[in-house]
């Protein structure tokens, strides 16, 4: 993460649960995220990273096909 995340409450979500959110997140997919955030609105800060994220991950979760992806034709 490039620049700093602010203390202090967005339409009631602490931006402390946003910092949660993508730790978790990254955690999950176990993948590396990398920001890069400036501003001086948490709000605006707050929704750049959550559709930054969302179009970054929208090619990776698209639906090509009912075909299922994967080498065995199946998932376990």
């Amino acid at each position: 993460q490039k620049g700093e995340l602010r203390d202090g409450i967005v339409q009631s979500v602490s931006m402390e649960m946003v910092r949660h959110f993508f730790q978790s997140l990254s955690q999950s997919m176990a993948a590396a995220i990398h920001f890069e955030i400036y501003g001086d609105n948490s709000h605006h800060v707050a929704e750049a990273l959550f559709k930054g994220t969302g179009q970054a991950l929208k090619p990776a979760l698209a639906k090509i096909s009912d075909e299922v992806r994967s080498s065995k034709g199946m998932l376990a």
